[in-house]
């Protein structure tokens, strides 16, 4: 699939109104809707995940709550085709994607491939450990961070990780460095005070105990906002911008030189 196509659903799932250009690109792609509709299903599935008190009622609430969300977005985006043939298909392809992956909860998400000094949760890391989904913290030093998407994250402890998917972690403190091959596109970090999309890039990102945030692009191009009620900001090589829990943004410029990017 291509950058475009990619960058579209980066977009629709990350709450931008885009439908009218997704439909038209979906049209003509298949591909486009294949992934769209795998995306559309993990993303509520983490959602009834996080929000579920038991797993009986993470599949109960996930499967009922996927139908009713799937044949409304069904007259947006697939009018083409037939709702009812669609919903039903979405479904049951939701209920084979719980099923498998409350299989594979444990599936790893990357692996540390080089680490300084590194401690997690009280001992020392090793190149090799497999880090799965979830938190993930670093009490000092410094890790390399593969994921299985390709996608490297230097990370500088103190730090505290939440990792959703291999396209996807939260930033709840520290700070990191994210190299994203092409094949990535579309990597989010999210921060308690912002939300960074990638376009294909190298950034920075930093986290204070209060939540406040900085981003520093360092090479190619990102996406940035406070919260999903202002519209996205595109910054390249040099900028950044600081983000505080009040939903106050101030232009910076890239600081290249506080950040670790490569380890020894």
């Amino acid at each position: 699939m291509n950058k475009h196509n990619k960058a579209l659903i980066a977009a629709y799932l990350a709450g931008e109104d885009v439908e009218k250009a997704l439909l038209k690109a979906s049209v003509t792609s298949a591909e486009l809707r294949q992934v769209l509709a795998e995306d559309v299903a993990f993303e509520r599935l983490l959602k009834h995940k996080r929000e579920a008190k038991s797993d009986s009622q993470f599949m109960d609430d996930f499967v009922a709550a996927f139908d009713k969300d799937v044949s409304q977005k069904a007259n947006v985006l697939y009018p083409l085709f037939n709702r009812k043939r669609f919903a039903l298909c979405a479904s049951l392809a939701a209920f084979f994607l719980v099923l498998v992956l409350s299989l594979s909860a444990d599936k790893n998400m990357g692996e540390i491939v080089n680490s300084v000094g590194a401690s997690y949760q009280q001992r020392e890391l090793t190149d090799g450990y497999q880090v799965k989904a979830g938190r993930f913290s670093l009490s000092t030093g410094y890790a390399e961070l593969k994921l299985i998407n390709g996608v490297t994250l230097v990370l500088e402890g103190p730090l505290e990780l939440d990792i959703t998917s291999a396209d996807k972690i939260e930033l709840l403190q520290g700070q990191l460095v994210a190299k994203v091959p092409q094949n990535a596109i579309g990597f989010e970090v999210l921060t308690p005070s912002s939300e960074i999309i990638d376009l294909g890039t190298e950034f920075a990102v930093k986290v204070d105990k209060s939540g406040d945030s900085e981003v520093h692009v360092l090479e190619g191009e990102i996406k940035v906002r406070a919260n999903k009620s202002v519209s996205y900001e595109h910054l390249i090589q040099n900028q950044g911008r600081t983000f505080s829990g009040d939903q106050q943004v101030q232009i910076i410029k890239s600081q290249p030189h506080l950040f670790m990017r490569v380890l020894p």
